[in-house]
């Protein structure tokens, strides 16, 4: 048994200098137990030995992980641009649409309005030619009927053979139907393009 301790010790001591050896040869890197542990890819251990990284590692993981965290954010952030730049797009688009809309029934208006005002001015300004015309039309039936009257009383005044004046009035008569006639269907304004 004495001989198995003394393995024993021989096999413990040489572990201790073992890892006295170890540590000389790796300052950086320290046998710890501690409660909880961050190890260099940011997974956790509880009450467990772990290789605590040195600080160059720590460094390249920092900045990795500043790198990673930048590149989140500004994905984020681009992310919320996008919303908001569409949001803003819709929100134009229907701007626009409605000023177009509203644009649409302001002239849809107005040129109802205006086609009224034209129906008013024209029906206005025939109602008012008809009128000229029709007055036009009476005054000079009128004045070929004074004209007839008068040369049908000349006839009857003169000393002509009664058959003469019978013949002559005949012709007065139908001439002032055909001129009543070419009057009344404006047959001078058509000969003369007055229409």
């Amino acid at each position: 048994m004495e001989k198995d301790n003394k393995l024993d010790n021989l096999d413990s001591e040489i572990r201790k200098r073992l890892n006295k050896t170890i540590e000389k040869r790796e300052p950086s890197v320290k046998q710890t137990k501690t409660d909880v542990t961050v190890m260099s890819d940011n997974t956790y251990a509880q009450g467990k030995i772990v290789r605590l990284p040195s600080s160059s590692d720590t460094q390249d993981v920092g900045m990795i992980n500043r790198w990673r965290a930048r590149q989140l954010e500004s994905n984020n952030n681009l992310e919320a641009a996008k919303v908001i730049f569409d949001t803003e797009l819709a929100q134009l688009k229907h701007q626009a649409e409605a000023a177009v809309l509203e644009s649409k029934t302001f002239w849809t208006g107005k040129s109802a309005e205006i086609t009224e005002l034209i129906k008013n001015y024209l029906q206005d300004a025939l109602g008012n030619i008809e009128i000229s015309r029709m007055e036009t039309t009476n005054r000079l039936l009128k004045k070929a009927t004074e004209q007839a009257t008068r040369q049908l009383i000349e006839i009857q005044s003169s000393d002509l053979p009664q058959v003469m004046k019978d013949l002559l009035t005949d012709d007065i008569v139908k001439g002032l139907e055909n001129t009543k006639d070419r009057i009344r269907s404006n047959e001078l304004g058509k000969k003369y393009s007055l229409d």
